[in-house]
């Protein structure tokens, strides 16, 4: 009679930092949303937003179909301190940090008041 040989194969999957996968959304996340308010509370939706991180400016943009929401440094981590301008009057953000994410950048919000 003749031999019969047979194998069995065990097989281990390890996972490995490749193994993960992220769907990320394609769209551009900003970095920084600010409101501007008055010393009464009232949103500001003319105000002058800059961003600066290194010493390097950065607009920020009133932000279409938000209530006076400024947006921008889009996708782009850093350490910011945030100014708003409006009628002679100046608010200042203590630093905000933005840092990145899987995909997009973890986005920070604020609210700046302006001095009476």
């Amino acid at each position: 009679m003749g031999t019969r040989l047979g194998w069995i194969v065990i097989a281990t999957i390890v996972p490995t930092a490749n193994a993960c996968t992220t769907t990320c959304k394609e769209y551009a996340s900003a970095a920084l949303t600010i409101h501007v308010r008055d010393a009464s509370g009232a949103l500001v939706c003319d105000a002058d937003v800059v961003a600066t991180d290194g010493g390097e400016e950065i607009a920020l943009e009133l932000f279409p179909g938000t209530e006076c929401s400024y947006a921008g440094a889009w996708e782009r981590a850093g350490d910011y301190v945030v100014t708003a301008k409006f009628d002679g009057r100046t608010a200042t953000s203590e630093r905000v940090s933005v840092t990145s994410g899987a995909c997009h950048v973890k986005s920070k919000k604020i609210d700046l008041t302006l001095p009476a």
